[in-house]
């Protein structure tokens, strides 16, 4: 195994530790998203939703 071969495997392995990393924020920022719209829902905070033209 030479030096490219390490590269190569510390490259995927960064990219797919950044990919996770990403995937796991994405996630973290949906469910905020979901769960702040359902509060306004269930609050009563989208009502000036409604109003818009």
């Amino acid at each position: 195994m030479d030096s490219r071969d390490l590269t190569r495997i510390a490259l995927i392995a960064g990219v797919a530790y950044v990919a996770g990393k990403l995937v796991k924020a994405v996630k973290d920022v949906a469910w905020a998203g979901i769960g702040f719209a359902w509060v306004a829902y269930w609050t009563g905070g989208l009502g000036w939703v409604q109003r818009l033209p």
